[in-house]
């Protein structure tokens, strides 16, 4: 990264964020969570590189049957990782991606593998409007078990307790937010409650001026982006959403010393419970 970029607010790294490297897709933002999480629990870099690329993937056309009963043919994306011995979901959404599909097939291996679960994992996604389908079973045999939205935030609350003990704060004395309005938010504020942390809930333009020790990111992808990375006084940030920090944000929020604790690591926990 050139000097001349160290310390310069988030408007100016999205202005050059192509260039230098560090904005990228949805799949460039895993692989650079993977390698940060694995280093961060002992990981040689090496290594970790050595399997961020899938063993399988490929992109075919599918005939499916549609609701009004005309068929269509349609691009189904696979990717698998290591043996593909785990299956994941299947993504049914217009505009799915290869990139996409393997982006979520590494998180659901990371995931599991920073948790000791050490597994290949399968992923299929489908472009098509779900609204517009028929009754053509997508649906995978053998389907590994996805976490719960208990297991999701339980797992958020365990990240949230360690980062304040990391900080030596009392818990009933953390300032704790929750970005987003939806139910998983509501959800997060309720089980932050339940351990004796005051929470509350608001949308990303008010919490990031509010003087937080952890800000907890749970309004989807991208929900922290450079626009508003230069006004976070948060002293931490944890992603509650799979890639709710942007590249731009992230290297951002670290020239300012602000720590982002990734998806990848936040919520490994609620897979170890899945699994069990």
């Amino acid at each position: 990264m050139r000097a001349g970029l160290i310390g310069a607010p988030a408007s100016v790294l999205a202005a050059r964020g192509h260039r230098e490297g560090f904005a990228g897709s949805a799949w460039e933002d895993v692989r650079r969570q993977a390698l940060r999480a694995g280093i961060g629990v002992g990981l040689d870099g090496t290594d970790v590189e050595a399997v961020l690329c899938p063993s399988h993937e490929e992109s075919t056309p599918q005939v499916v049957a549609m609701r009004d009963g005309s068929t269509r043919r349609v691009m189904v994306h696979r990717v698998v990782y290591g043996d593909g011995a785990v299956r994941g979901t299947s993504l049914v959404r217009r505009g799915a991606t290869l990139d996409d599909t393997r982006a979520r097939a590494l998180q659901q291996t990371w995931r599991r593998a920073l948790v000791g679960v050490v597994s290949g994992v399968e992923e299929i996604s489908i472009d098509v409007d779900p609204r517009m389908l028929g009754t053509h079973d997508l649906a995978m045999e053998g389907v590994a078990p996805a976490p719960s939205a208990a297991q999701e935030v339980d797992g958020l609350v365990a990240a949230t307790m360690r980062r304040l003990q990391q900080g030596s704060i009392a818990p009933d004395r953390a300032r704790v937010a929750v970005q987003g309005l939806g139910g998983m938010a509501q959800a997060l504020v309720r089980g932050l409650v339940a351990v004796g942390i005051g929470a509350s809930s608001g949308v990303t333009r008010d919490l990031c001026r509010l003087p937080l020790d952890v800000l907890l990111l749970a309004g989807g992808d991208r929900a922290l982006t450079h626009e508003h990375a230069d006004a976070v006084r948060a002293r931490a940030v944890v992603e509650a959403a799979s890639g709710a920090v942007s590249s731009v944000a992230e290297v951002a929020l670290a020239y300012r010393g602000i720590p982002v604790v990734p998806d990848l690591v936040a919520r490994a926990g609620a897979f170890a419970t899945s699994t069990e």
